[in-house]
């Protein structure tokens, strides 16, 4: 999250040195399509949780653990 808010400031400060009319249709593309794909998510992720309850916790293991390995290779090479 903060890594996005991050984004989003620097996208902020590169858009401002355009016209107030194109920095603020850009604001709003931004916006509406991260409120889409956060919605969309979270009913994906709604829907889908009840099927996989009971293995949850294994499956959020394996997926953090594969991200922290990739990444912890990534750095290595």
């Amino acid at each position: 999250a903060i890594a996005t808010s991050i984004d989003a400031l620097c996208i902020g400060f590169v858009y401002i040195d355009y016209s107030l009319i194109n920095a603020l249709i850009v604001f709003s593309c931004i916006g509406v399509i991260t409120f889409i794909i956060s919605s969309l998510t979270g009913i994906f992720g709604k829907s889908i949780g009840k099927y996989i309850e009971k293995w949850a916790g294994l499956v959020a293991s394996i997926v953090f653990l594969t991200v922290g390995i990739k990444i912890l290779l990534e750095g290595i090479m």
